[in-house]
């Protein structure tokens, strides 16, 4: 009771400034949110000036092949992080970017992901990881391609709050020619080697929703001090989170498949060769849909 306390107190009074506090409702719920707008100096006094030592190991810590985002973030002021060589080769994927396709708040990207999803999962016969970025999208592309997916042959899986993600993919596994229209969670800690995956599917590149109070709080004090709020944040964290994304599909040295990248920002925005600069090079791959 003390801690609940004391932790309302802090929260009302706003005892950190260098916190963001806001409120959110879930459900029948009021949860009180606080968070630190950098973590930089905490990790570093409370992890890394410490006598033991600390090892931090990924496969998605560079943007543009470089670690100087996250070692910023994170406060890290040790030796130069070493980049060791993956035990995947380029080869194993092919990246598909279409080239003529509406910017994202075009009113017809939401005809054009229609008119491809299909096309692309059936590159592969199915098998195929759909990433969304928003739950509404996600709604909308599954009620409009559910019946031509299925009566194509492919069962459609959907990530609709019915069933946990564990139940979904192990349905999406024992099924060799299933689709999977997953949101946020799917991004990142999906484990699918072998066959049953072999084709993922990026609707839109994976921005945080700039309204959120966190994000929004951090890029305001960047713009605060200076700094280009967009180009030195929202741009790596969400490559950070493309790479996630798209690691989901090579799990095996003997894994192969497909990317294909629905979001026309990639080849006509300035930051999109970021992206695919922060992306293995794999080979690209053309077809005539």
């Amino acid at each position: 009771v003390t801690e609940y306390a004391e932790a309302l107190t802090t929260f009302i009074s706003r005892t950190f400034s260098d916190f963001v506090y806001w409120v959110e409702r879930e459900q029948e719920c009021i949860v009180l949110h606080g968070a630190p707008l950098d973590v930089a100096k905490l990790l570093c006094s409370h992890l890394f000036r410490r006598s033991y030592p600390v090892i931090l190991t990924s496969a998605t810590l560079r943007v543009n092949g470089k670690f100087d985002y996250y070692t910023k973030r994170i406060g890290y002021e040790g030796k130069t992080p070493i980049a060791l060589e993956s035990p995947f080769r380029a080869e194993q994927v092919q990246l598909y970017l279409p080239d003529r396709l509406p910017d994202p708040s075009h009113p017809d990207y939401l005809n054009m992901l229609l008119y491809f999803i299909p096309r692309c999962v059936d590159v592969t016969g199915g098998g195929s990881l759909v990433l969304f970025t928003s739950y509404s999208l996600l709604q909308n592309c599954a009620r409009e391609l559910e019946k031509e997916l299925r009566e194509a042959g492919y069962p459609l899986f959907v990530q609709d709050g019915t069933r946990s993600r564990t139940a979904l993919l192990r349905e999406f596994q024992s099924v060799s020619n299933a689709v999977l229209f997953g949101t946020d969670s799917f991004w990142t800690g999906v484990d699918v080697p072998g066959d049953a995956l072999r084709n993922v599917i990026v609707t839109k590149l994976p921005f945080a929703v700039p309204s959120q109070p966190l994000i929004k709080a951090r890029c305001e004090k960047i713009t605060s001090e200076g700094g280009n709020s967009f180009m030195e944040y929202s741009v790596p964290e969400a490559i950070l989170k493309l790479r996630q994304g798209v690691g989901r599909l090579i799990r095996t040295s003997s894994d192969k498949g497909m990317i294909t990248i629905l979001d026309s920002r990639v080849l006509t925005k300035r930051y999109g060769s970021m992206f695919l600069r922060s992306l293995p090079s794999y080979p690209r791959v053309e077809f005539d849909f």
